[in-house]
């Protein structure tokens, strides 16, 4: 029973969200990808000439597959004991069909912000004729992320509008924390610069289950749910960090097992 997923913790997670730039974030890029795939959602007929209208394939071909889409993810166990946030981020699958058979391989990955943290400070631009320090205005940007890289295993009986399917996942993640200083004044440009700060490993593996709805011949929306175990790992703890006035950064970490579950919302296309 543990592999059921407790529906009112899947759904008090969404009031959770914090971190409003972080959405923000995962939204735009999401968008860009809409902007990019528009000719997908382009008429593939016309009302004069309904015999031009193929909404779906054949229900025997099959064909590879790209899904992205808005991830958010539900700590789970330790995870969630540890960190009260909810991962934002947007996700990916690459599938490639074996034959005609319902059977799939591929890859998958996603990204996810685990909280970012900014403040002003005082950029070092250099020295003046007596010597002294002469600082500028800036600012210091600390992302904490989360990446996971799977390979996939997918078992999909139906090809045709409407398609359900389950995978098996197997990989890793990784805990990433960066920072990024950007000056407010032009003089000081030269010195913006990105660190990385800390990182960290963990096993990632589970299973996933998902629906598409064909919309055209080669488009579809999908809603996909994952349930994965995580290695135990160390990271970043953002409530922790702390940045001092010249960008010096403090922080502390946790260390936990990484268990979560995460739902995807997106488009899928078939080539």
């Amino acid at each position: 029973m543990s592999s059921i997923p407790n529906w009112h913790k899947c759904c008090k997670f969404v009031w959770k969200l914090q971190n409003q730039r972080d959405m923000k974030k995962a939204v735009s890029i999401f968008a860009l990808i809409l902007i990019c795939t528009g000719p997908a959602f382009s008429q593939v007929g016309n009302d004069n000439d309904d015999n031009q209208v193929i909404v779906v394939r054949d229900p025997k071909e099959r064909a590879p597959s790209l899904s992205v889409g808005l991830l958010f993810g539900s700590p789970q166990g330790e995870f969630e004991e540890i960190y009260e946030g909810v991962p934002v981020g947007f996700g990916g699958q690459l599938l490639f069909n074996l034959g005609q058979s319902p059977l799939e391989l591929g890859l998958g990955g996603s990204w996810q912000s685990m909280g970012n943290n900014s403040d002003d400070i005082r950029i070092l631009a250099g020295q003046d004729t007596e010597g002294n320090n002469v600082y500028e205005r800036g600012e210091l940007d600390v992302n904490n992320n989360i990446y996971t890289y799977h390979a996939v295993g997918r078992f999909k009986p139906f090809s045709g509008r409407f398609q359900i399917y389950g995978d098996i996942l197997g990989g890793f993640k990784t805990y990433s924390t960066k920072t990024k200083i950007e000056s407010e004044e032009s003089s000081a440009q030269a010195e913006a610069e990105t660190n990385k700060e800390f990182r960290d490993f963990a096993v990632s593996y589970g299973w996933a289950a998902g629906v598409k709805f064909r919309l055209t011949r080669s488009f579809a929306v999908e809603a996909r749910f994952s349930n994965l175990k995580g290695g135990k790992t160390e990271y970043v703890d953002p409530d922790s960090v702390e940045i001092g006035p010249e960008g010096g950064l403090t922080y502390d970490t946790n260390e936990s097992a990484t268990d979560i579950m995460t739902f995807q919302a997106g488009i899928s296309f078939e080539f």
